[in-house]
């Protein structure tokens, strides 16, 4: 083994010792207890040993629960990996507990460390204020239309522009035609 540790793989499980036969039911109900209740202190989430300050385990990144440990063998670390993944904060790896990786791994989780809430709550409200949203609209759209409905047509409008232009321009002929009748009937008082 060139005197380096070799990684546990995934596929290889760490055996714990279990109690001796010639131990005293006391002794196995004790020590099949271990957890931070029984000795008051935090213990691994699956294997169940007591985590103390020489124990190496890891706390879930999430929710930071003191019932939330795992120890190095159960998540198949060598001592130099613990080592390494503690000691430097340039490592990026966190290690999650079971109902905290689901959450996490869920697409629809926008939860924070302290609270538990998935997206699809925020997207029922988010739908229900695009729906108000888009009734206002339809009936400002509604409102508009009626008001265009009752407006002129721009055919009309054009229509009418040009009728009234030829009505101005008879009126000045008629202006022209009343001014020559006054200048002639002035001719014609004076002889």
């Amino acid at each position: 083994m060139n005197g380096k540790v070799q990684p546990i793989s995934k596929t290889q499980s760490v055996k714990k010792s279990a109690p001796k036969a010639s131990s005293s039911p006391a002794q196995v109900s004790s020590l099949s207890q271990r957890s931070h209740k029984a000795f008051d202190a935090p213990s691994c989430c699956t294997c169940g040993i007591v985590v103390g300050d020489d124990t190496k385990a890891l706390q879930c990144d999430r929710c930071m629960s003191a019932d939330m440990w795992k120890c190095a063998d159960c998540l198949h670390l060598t001592g130099e990996m613990y080592d390494h993944l503690v000691s430097d904060s340039c490592v990026a790896v966190k290690w999650l507990c079971d109902s905290c990786e689901k959450l996490v791994m869920d697409k629809n989780f926008t939860g924070t460390p302290n609270t538990i809430s998935t997206s699809s709550v925020c997207q029922n409200e988010k739908l229900d204020q695009l729906t108000a949203v888009i009734e206002k609209l339809m009936n400002r759209y509604e409102t508009i239309e009626g008001k265009l409905d009752s407006k002129c047509d721009t055919n009309q409008v054009t229509k009418l522009d040009a009728r009234i232009l030829q009505l101005q321009e008879k009126i000045l002929q008629m202006d022209a035609g009343c001014r020559e009748l006054d200048h002639v009937h002035g001719k014609t008082m004076t002889v």
